[in-house]
């Protein structure tokens, strides 16, 4: 299948993204599916974020300004990179390993505007962000949410303006039931598997009880361990804060999911300052 990879991680994987995203990345998707013509961007809040790689940072001041614009992904296609406006995690760490390498790089400042992304590779390019070797800061004037606020935490220092939304902490998934659809086609589907899992997300059928329950389960322990990441990283971050929403930029200092209310200039000179 041509879409597979995408099929599975869309609708049998949880995510770390803002839910109105998550909707129209399916739709983005299905689009391709039925081979109808894309932009190379995805328009998030009405603008459109264009792909770029990472790798491809800018030395001001002896600090590498690494810009992640758009949903991340794991092991994801050039093609999804330019059809989706999506950034590879191995991209990200790429670009960290190479500034921490580059000689002319004194610190580093991730500029984020993302809505999250894939849970696959989330928790290990974050780590990867933590032990960097050269101190990072974190920036966003726009948006910094879910798996983009995961990644952020990582870093030294977290800055945002006033007007940028930040947080939304936590996982969901789903699945679209076409049973009924089906039914009103005259298509019965049946199932034939090894076990009570094996098969779920077939087009056609219904979860069970027992498959929604387990769906659950890996979910609630999934966002139980983004909020834990979170305040390991983030002391004085309340489970209130952790419901899947977001704060603008004085609303998330106060909740101390951000350091410093402040522009790109702020948030580069922390960085220089930290380089020193």
């Amino acid at each position: 299948m041509r879409f597979e990879r995408m099929t599975r991680e869309l609708y049998a994987k949880p995510w770390a993204i803002m839910p109105q995203v998550y909707d129209a990345f399916h739709a983005t998707f299905q689009n391709m599916v039925e081979g109808r013509k894309l932009d190379a961007s995805i328009e998030i809040f009405g603008e459109k974020i264009e792909y770029k790689l990472p790798e491809e940072y800018d030395v001001i001041q002896g600090v590498a300004v690494i810009q992640i614009d758009g949903v991340l992904g794991y092991r994801i296609s050039e093609i999804d990179k330019a059809c989706m406006g999506a950034v590879d995690y191995r991209d990200i760490r790429n670009a960290i390993a190479k500034a921490n390498n580059d000689e002319s790089v004194s610190s580093i400042l991730l500029e984020i505007n993302s809505p999250g992304g894939m849970v696959t590779g989330l928790k290990e390019t974050a780590e990867f962000i933590a032990n960097s070797a050269k101190a990072t800061v974190a920036f966003t004037d726009s948006l910094c949410a879910s798996a983009g606020y995961y990644l952020a935490s990582s870093a030294t220092s977290i800055y945002a303006t006033e007007s940028s939304d930040v947080g939304c902490i936590g996982t969901l998934m789903s699945w679209v039931d076409v049973s009924k659809a089906y039914e009103m086609q005259g298509v019965k589907r049946e199932l034939i598997a090894s076990g009570k899992y094996k098969g779920m997300f077939t087009p056609g059928l219904s979860l069970t009880d027992e498959q929604r329950a387990y769906l659950q389960d890996e979910v609630d322990e999934l966002a139980e361990e983004f909020r834990e990441y979170v305040t390991t990283r983030r002391n004085g971050v309340d489970q209130e804060n952790m419901e899947g929403q977001t704060l603008m930029g004085v609303r998330a200092k106060q909740a101390n999911l951000i350091d410093e209310i402040g522009g790109f200039e702020a948030a580069l000179t922390e960085a220089i300052e930290l380089g020193a």
